[in-house]
């Protein structure tokens, strides 16, 4: 009679042994890459300065009539909207001095503001 020995099965473990810091060599190199991005496009960033002058120091006009834009302001040249502010467009006119007004009106309600901006140019 021979020697019996015990049956070894050997089974491949797809987890890394304990304490070894876990992870695959691509699940290291995509965390290593993630986080060299993040550091890259932070470094990509600026902070933005303080406002400047800019719009405080745009000139007001009011409309002579709540319902209509004076003839005086020139010809409509845009429509523009703002994200964020919804029912609102703006009304862009230049006039033959290259003045630039611009008008606010609320689509939903039917009305403009009675407040307009100017653009002066030099």
């Amino acid at each position: 009679m021979g020697a019996h020995f015990p049956r070894m099965i050997i089974k491949a473990s797809t987890t890394p042994p304990s304490g070894s810091g876990g992870g695959t060599v691509l699940q290291r190199f995509a965390a290593a890459f993630v986080v060299i991005a993040i550091l890259a496009f932070g470094a990509a960033c600026k902070k933005m300065g303080e406002p400047g002058t800019g719009e405080q120091t745009l000139s007001m006009e009011e409309l002579p009539r709540a319902d209509s834009i004076p003839r005086e302001w020139g010809k409509l040249i845009s429509v523009s909207s703002i994200p964020g502010i919804e029912n609102w467009a703006q009304l862009w006119f230049e006039d033959d001095e290259g003045r630039i007004r611009i008008a606010a009106y609320n689509v939903r309600n039917n009305y403009l503001s009675k407040q307009a901006r100017i653009i002066r140019r030099d």
